[in-house]
């Protein structure tokens, strides 16, 4: 985003909100007298414009909190062990700067939502309450949806996006802080956690106030509305009736072992009018723990549980056991599943380091791109994109000359000549182009559709002319291409494979025709550029090398890797005798022609993708 851009956007919002203090002492007067923060829980109603449930099957009954009357719709699911309300802070904040609707929901299991088998907790699950609701709300029209999901609520995102239970209507898809990688090895950590809990707390008030010095939550006003949906009231003299229908202590909520999240959370506190009832306790956790929290001298006595200690038959406990079935499914083969969504995607972490394996390759192979304002976004463009292709290149950086290059390096834009190319499957259309290759000899212009799955060969006019390794045999075939470029006898190279697998190098004529499998020490190949004496350069993922093979990459000539061993090398290119190599999440690393480093370009954690 430009920094007119965000100027503008900021005197039109006046910024985003500002950023919570830390939990901390407070102090008072020189007089000693020390000022108390305020824990006292707050109303959803100053955050959502109303509530209601929705019924689904007669015995299933989802609680879902709205803001907003018109515009496209958020649809917000939370995390585990959170609940619809965990959003209210967001939503306030959300309506304010965007013309939009507020859905928030119970998933399953959590908050005010009351099902048959709140203990079934499966993806699968999930993720059909999901469109079992949209239905119920909007029956066969609904409007345009965009799903967003934290942790768990991400995940079931995922599979509510890819087995599209949401129809035409889903219009994007953004998942928060959760990838699969991360955490997959996260699970085994939350055991400790767990125990790290206090099992009760005399009153609502000492459990916010636990979760702001615990540092479970940074955010007071966060804290406030949000631990009285993790906390219940039982009684301690058997009394159910606290838990029953129209009762008006907390209702229940149902908790579940959590992934560590980065949370604000907000939960609902609309029925904390019966915080001072006596003889009522609440506990927190799903066994008993040993640890006390010392209640300010004005706390009420009574006391509160997590809701999975609760035994009253108004709900149904959530044990350990039930959720560690579903945890792993919630995450299992998420980044895939992500990452082939057909709808535009946004993946906000805390920071890069956060991506895992495929996420990172998919990022290296032009399935997302990273814009950073704060934490690290990353979007992932929609195979079905407005996608041109120019034949004059927008660039950072004008010809390198001089010496050390390193500082001849400004940022310059050029104007575009000529664009040409449209949206679509026809012949001579794109869905979604990520690299181009010129032919030196002739100009012919070939372009590699990764929507279209398939490279188009266009005149130096920019007439099209043919499509490249659409015909023969299915092992001939170009899967999702990746790289192209032109032999010095107008050949066309095409590195391509299927998501998330190895890929190879195939080689044809100029008139589209299969000649043969470049294969020759190569392991997983990623792109491919051709230097002036014909040698094909070849940035290898599969050892994460640049490997300069023979004229007809028969044969390796020799290779080299970067200056570290987890360095990828994105794309290498070969000028005045030297190789520049552009490396991802990094910069543009010079060599020379034994592959000895020299010194780097832009050495500002910038994303270089291609050079040329």
């Amino acid at each position: 985003m430009s920094e007119l851009r965000k100027d503008a956007l900021k005197n039109k919002y006046g910024g985003l909100p500002p950023a919570p203090k830390r939990p901390g002492k407070s102090y008072g007067t020189a007089g000693g007298v020390r000022r108390k923060r305020d824990y006292t829980p707050l109303s959803w109603e100053d955050y959502f414009e109303s509530s209601r449930d929705v019924c689904v099957n007669d015995n299933n009954r989802f609680r879902v909190y709205q803001a907003g009357t018109s515009g496209p719709v958020l649809l917000l699911l939370h995390g585990g062990g959170h609940s619809a309300l965990s959003w209210a802070v967001f939503t306030k904040s959300i309506t304010r700067i965007c013309h939009c609707q507020v859905l928030a929901l119970d998933l399953r299991g959590h908050g005010n939502t009351s099902t048959e088998d709140d203990s079934d907790l499966s993806a699968d699950t999930l993720s059909k309450d999901v469109g079992n609701v949209v239905q119920s709300l909007y029956g066969d029209s609904p409007p345009s949806i965009l799903l967003v999901g934290h942790s768990m609520g991400g995940a079931i995102a995922v599979h509510v996006g890819v087995q599209k239970l949401l129809g035409a209507s889903l219009a994007g898809l953004a998942v928060i802080d959760v990838v699969e990688g991360t955490a997959m090895e996260a699970l085994s950590a939350m055991q400790s956690f767990l125990r790290s809990r206090p099992s009760s707390f005399r009153s609502l008030e000492e459990g916010i106030e636990w979760s702001i010095r615990s540092g479970q939550v940074h955010n007071v006003e966060s804290a406030r509305i949000s631990m009285v949906g993790q906390l219940v009231r039982c009684s301690s003299e058997g009394e159910d009736k606290g838990n029953k229908e129209g009762s008006t202590s907390p209702p229940p909520s149902h908790a579940c072992d959590t992934i560590s999240e980065e949370s604000e959370e907000t939960v609902n506190t609309k029925a904390s009018t019966a915080v001072h009832t006596e003889n009522s306790q609440v506990e927190m956790g799903q066994e008993v723990v040993e640890t006390s929290v010392t209640a300010t001298d004005n706390s009420p006595s009574q006391d509160y549980t997590h809701p999975d200690d609760q035994t009253t038959p108004s709900h149904h406990p959530i044990r350990r056991h039930s959720v560690h079935a579903f945890r792993e499914g919630w995450f299992k083969d998420m980044s895939n599943l992500f990452l082939s969504c057909p709808v535009p995607k946004l993946l906000i972490l805390a920071g890069v380091d956060r991506l895992d394996k495929d996420l990172t390759i998919g990022q290296m192979q032009d399935l997302c791109q990273r814009v950073s304002h704060g934490s690290d976004f990353f979007s992932l463009p929609n195979q079905y994109g407005h996608d041109k292709v120019s034949s004059s290149t927008w660039v950072n950086g004008k010809p390198l000359t001089g010496s050390p290059w390193r500082n001849q390096v400004i940022g310059h834009q050029y104007k575009v000549i000529h664009s040409f190319g449209s949206r679509g499957i026809e012949p001579g259309q794109f869905q979604n182009p990520i690299i181009i290759a010129v032919s030196e000899r002739t100009g012919k212009i070939a372009i590699a559709d990764h929507g279209n799955r398939r490279v188009q060969l266009f005149d130096r006019e920019y007439k099209y002319l043919r499509t490249i390794g659409d015909k023969g045999r299915a092992a001939e075939r170009i899967k999702y291409p990746k790289s192209v470029g032109f032999t010095a006898s107008d050949e066309v190279i095409v590195i391509h494979g299927e998501l998330l697998q190895t890929s190879k190098m195939f080689l044809f004529t100029e008139y589209g025709d299969f000649i043969k499998v470049i294969s020759q020490d190569l392991i997983d190949p990623f792109t491919i550029s051709v230097k002036g004496d014909g040698h094909m350069i070849v940035c290898d993922l599969g050892d994460k090398s640049v490997k300069v093979l023979s004229l007809d990459g028969a044969r390796l000539v020799h290779s080299f890797k970067g200056t570290n061993a987890i360095e990828s090398p994105g794309c290498a290119v070969y000028h005045a005798d030297k190789f520049f190599v552009s490396i991802s999440n990094d910069c543009v690393r010079v060599f020379n022609n034994e592959g000895l480093y020299l010194f780097d370009i832009l050495k500002k954690r910038i994303w270089p993708r291609t050079i040329s």
